[in-house]
């Protein structure tokens, strides 16, 4: 046998062996023809005229929403701030909505009606959610990434029957959803921290132990489940204060998004999310108007690669 003969022998053995290292639910990661964005925002409820402002900006600074733009949850009246969304951003603007604690407190409320209706003109989908709830917790797909949408005031009865946890049913329904994907880059959106933390800047600390954590044996299962399945992050809101943060030991990130926040009435506490996807990396941009003056500006940034 030839020299090269030889050469080209062994480097397909040694290509068999190190694809048969690989675990059985590897996925292959795309290329840069794959590259996207999207933005976030979150609890802005009846603040119209902040969150038109909140949606300029996203335009001045990031050039507009992206593929799509998502506000995770207490974003009532939901037909308002569509009217919003549809001025600042264009008629045609893809909006993915998550139920908030403020959207889902009564089951008559205008407002779920509101995000059930709206799930049947959504596209992308690829599986709706659990009985009960299969309009109000679903997974959708873009190019090489894998999106959930989660009702977390789901008890497997109804989606408004829980003051914000991840139940056993729910979970089960995440499990069944994430082993069926394919996408090198997952997503995931709730409402509510799992991990609630302080205001990077500003320190102010809101709904410790009235959030995900009030259940932390069902945070600590959820988050494990982020875990086993590579999940890039965890995007929520319901603080009103941004943070990223890491579990110690954790490739999971949870990131909360701001857009009108609440307390104290003031555009120091908002940060509007920006997640740049490529076929091999993800970066996260946030911006913030720090200074009260319209003036948003770059405040954080990082990024990942598989």
């Amino acid at each position: 046998m030839s020299s090269l003969k030889k050469y080209l022998n062994l480097k397909i053995v040694a290509l068999v062996f190190i694809f048969s290292l690989l675990p059985l639910g590897f996925i292959a990661i795309g290329d840069e023809t794959d590259s996207f964005h999207f933005t976030v925002t979150a609890d802005m409820r009846s603040n119209h005229e902040r969150f038109r402002k909140v949606c300029k900006a996203i335009n001045e600074k990031i050039g507009g929403p992206g593929v799509f733009h998502i506000s995770t949850g207490d974003i009532g009246p939901l037909a308002k701030n569509r009217k919003v969304i549809d001025e600042e951003f264009g008629a045609n603007t893809i909006w993915y909505p998550v139920a908030g604690n403020h959207d889902s407190d009564n089951p008559s409320d205008p407002d779920m009606k509101w995000i059930r209706k709206e799930f049947h003109s959504l596209p992308h989908i690829v599986n709706g959610g659990p009985v009960n709830c299969e309009e109000t917790t679903y997974s959708f797909d873009f190019k090489n990434a894998h999106f959930v949408v989660l009702n977390e005031y789901y008890d497997g009865a109804g989606d408004t029957k829980t003051d914000g946890n991840i139940v056993p049913e729910l979970l089960a329904w995440l499990k069944n959803d994430l082993d069926k994907n394919t996408k090198p880059f997952i997503f995931i959106f709730g409402h509510e921290p799992a991990f609630p933390m302080p205001d990077e800047h500003w320190k102010k600390m809101r709904h410790h132990e009235d959030s995900l954590d009030k259940y932390s044996e069902n945070r600590d299962a959820f988050w494990n489940l982020l875990e086993d399945n590579r999940v890039v992050a965890y995007i929520c809101g319901h603080a009103h204060c941004y943070s990223h943060y890491q579990r110690n030991g954790s490739r999971v990130w949870q990131v909360v998004a701001v857009a009108c926040p609440y307390p104290e009435n003031t555009h120091k506490y908002d940060a509007l999310l920006n997640v740049i996807v490529s076929g091999v990396d993800v970066k996260f941009e946030v911006y913030r108007d720090m200074d009260e003056d319209g003036e948003y500006a770059i405040y954080d940034s990082w990024a990942l690669s598989l």
